[in-house]
C-alpha cells in the first residue's frame, strides 16, 4: 500500500507525543469495512489502566465495543452497543468519552450515549495503534479511513459534519492527529467503493490484513507487522 504523504494542512499533527493521545476528553473516528468479523480485532488501542485513553474494537460478542480507562487507576470502563459490522460494508464510527464519564458510541447516524466512571487521563508508557494492539495481537481484518483523534467531545451537528462532508469538513479544534490514507499513487490498492467525494477523484487506500499503524514523535507513523 500507499500512504498519502503529510502535509502541512491535513496531517502535520501526526507528529504529537503520545501524551497527547491520553486526554481528559477524547474523541476517536473513522471509516471502516471490515473483510472479515474478527472477534476482539482493534480498530484503535490506546489505552492504558491509570493513565487513560481508550479502545475501540469488536467485542467477543461482535459487536461495536469501547473500553476506556477510569479515573482512581481501578481498571476500565467497558460498553458495547447492541449491534456490530457485517462484512464488507463501509461505516462510520465514533467514540467519545469525557472527564465526567459520558460517552457516545456511533456508527453511521445511529448514537448509543451513557454515562460510567470518569476518564482519568496521564502519562503514557506506550504508543496508541490503529488497526492492532501494539505487539501486533488482535487485528481487525479490515480497512480504515480519515481516521481522527480529537482532544475533546464532539457535539452531534459536529459528527454530523464529519460522517457527511466527504473529508472536507473543516473541523479542527482539538485535532490531535488525522491520518486521512488518501490513495493518490499509481498502482497502489485502493478503494473505490467507499464514502468518497468524487468531483476530487479520491480514493481511500486500504491498511492490509493484519498490518498496524502506530503513532510515534516523527513526520510519519510506523508501521508494524501484526502477524
Amino acid at each position: 500500500m500507499a500512504l498519502k504523504k503529510p502535509t502541512a494542512d491535513d496531517e502535520r499533527l501526526e507528529t504529537a507525543a503520545n501524551d497527547a493521545f491520553y486526554p481528559a476528553n477524547l474523541t476517536v473516528c473513522m471509516w471502516v469495512r471490515c473483510d472479515t468479523i474478527t472477534t476482539n480485532g482493534r480498530f484503535y488501542h490506546g489505552v492504558e489502566v491509570s493513565v487513560g485513553g481508550c479502545l475501540w474494537r469488536i467485542d467477543g460478542s461482535d459487536r461495536w465495543n469501547l473500553l476506556y480507562a477510569k479515573s482512581g487507576g481501578t481498571g476500565y470502563v467497558n460498553v458495547a452497543r447492541s449491534d456490530g459490522p457485517s462484512a464488507g460494508v463501509w461505516y462510520f464510527t465514533l467514540a467519545s468519552v469525557t472527564s465526567s464519564g459520558s460517552y457516545v458510541m456511533r456508527v453511521d447516524g445511529s448514537r448509543t450515549t451513557g454515562s460510567g466512571a470518569a476518564l482519568v487521563s496521564g502519562v503514557a508508557t506506550a504508543s496508541p495503534t490503529i488497526g492492532a494492539k501494539a505487539d501486533g495481537g488482535n487485528p481487525a481484518t479490515c480497512t480504515i479511513a480519515d481516521f481522527r483523534f480529537y482532544s475533546r467531545a464532539l457535539s452531534q451537528a459536529e459528527e454530523d459534519a464529519i460522517q457527511h462532508g466527504h473529508g472536507q469538513d473543516g473541523i479542527a479544534e482539538g485535532l490531535v492527529s488525522r491520518l486521512q490514507l488518501l490513495d493518490r499513487e499509481p498502482g497502489a490498492t485502493a478503494d473505490s467503493t467507499a464514502p468518497v467525494d468524487s468531483t476530487r477523484a479520491q480514493t481511500w487506500a486500504t491498511t492490509g490484513i493484519g498490518d498496524a499503524l502506530s503513532y510515534e514523535p516523527g513526520p510519519f507513523p510506523i508501521r508494524r507487522r501484526a502477524r
